[in-house]
């Protein structure tokens, strides 16, 4: 099976569904066998043993962020958050402050995952996040709010793993996969 056809895979999943939105494939990120890698050639066959792939908010090298990621951490990490409730309330920040945000715990559970959809793509993902995050004054991952990568799937997610806390409510948050560009963003 390839990457591109593992996604799909995944998609078709009642618990999974949710990732449809979220799915672009220029850079899938991998965790197999105690590594984590990224790859942009999504047609060649995944390795055994794959625990958990994610990926970026844009489709191509040269194409625009259609979302930016905030990655909330707890209890672990530089800039993390005493307590869940305590990264709660600053994902209700950004997605109040910001609208067209996503709100979801981690693959572990125990972290906030912000998913926002600016109301057009923008050209640098990375840099919209970190001015964002520094202007609402939150606390987030640094690797992640540079290499604009996270995990959407999980072969043993953990009990409240990627529970959804707060769903997009604004009408071009809701309208992110079109099913005419469905085939263009793959």
């Amino acid at each position: 099976m390839t990457y591109r056809e593992c996604i799909r895979w995944i998609e078709q999943q009642k618990q999974w569904a949710w990732t449809m939105r979220w799915w672009r494939t220029y850079q899938v990120a991998v965790v197999a066998k105690g590594r984590s890698w990224s790859t942009e050639d999504i047609d060649q066959h995944i390795p055994r043993g794959v625990q958990a792939l994610g990926c970026q908010g844009r489709a191509r090298s040269d194409a625009l962020w259609d979302y930016v990621i905030f990655d909330l951490d707890v209890g672990h990490g530089r800039d993390s958050y005493q307590t869940l409730d305590a990264a709660l309330a600053a994902a209700d920040r950004i997605a109040g402050s910001l609208g067209s945000c996503e709100v979801r715990l981690s693959k572990s559970g125990k972290g906030v995952h912000v998913r926002y959809v600016p109301p057009q793509p923008v050209a640098d993902g990375p840099g919209l996040a970190k001015q964002l995050a520094a202007d609402l004054k939150v606390k987030t991952d640094r690797a992640v709010l540079g290499r604009q990568v996270q995990f959407i799937w999980t072969r043993t997610p953990k009990p409240d793993g990627f529970r959804l806390i707060r769903p997009i409510t604004s009408e071009h948050g809701a309208d992110l996969v079109k099913a005419e560009d469905w085939e263009t963003w793959r």
